[in-house]
């Protein structure tokens, strides 16, 4: 069974708790990594997008980070933008039988977070 499915499972028999990325987790695919950390993120209230990948000496990507909506600097200057360097990211490796794995969480925000599904207003 996936992290993925692991933690949509415990989320569907203890809505309380939260869905939370931990070191070592590990992934089938890339894009199964991007839902987990999704449900993740909308949870908690931001976005995310994919940020750098490596490749290897073979061209394959070995290294992949997902990051908060909010990384980076402003692509033009004096713009409206949200982004505002966030350091809160996911920083995916390759294993040994070509799935991914979680070796870095970074959990901290420099900005303010939306409202969780949990306390929106209906």
């Amino acid at each position: 069974m996936t992290a993925l499915e692991k933690s949509v499972r415990f989320f569907a028999e203890a809505p309380r708790e939260n869905i939370v990325p931990k070191l070592g987790h590990s992934f089938n695919t890339l894009g199964e990594a991007y839902d987990f950390y999704n449900l993740y993120s909308w949870e908690k209230g931001f976005g995310i997008r994919y940020g750098k990948s490596r490749l290897n000496v073979n061209r394959t990507k070995c290294m992949q980070e997902i990051v908060c909506g909010c990384a980076g600097k402003p692509i033009v200057e004096d713009t409206r933008s949200c982004r505002c360097e966030c350091p809160a990211l996911i920083r995916l490796l390759r294993s040994k039988d070509n799935g991914w794995y979680i070796a870095e969480h970074r959990d901290h925000h420099n900005h303010a977070l939306s409202n969780t599904y949990g306390q929106m207003l209906h």
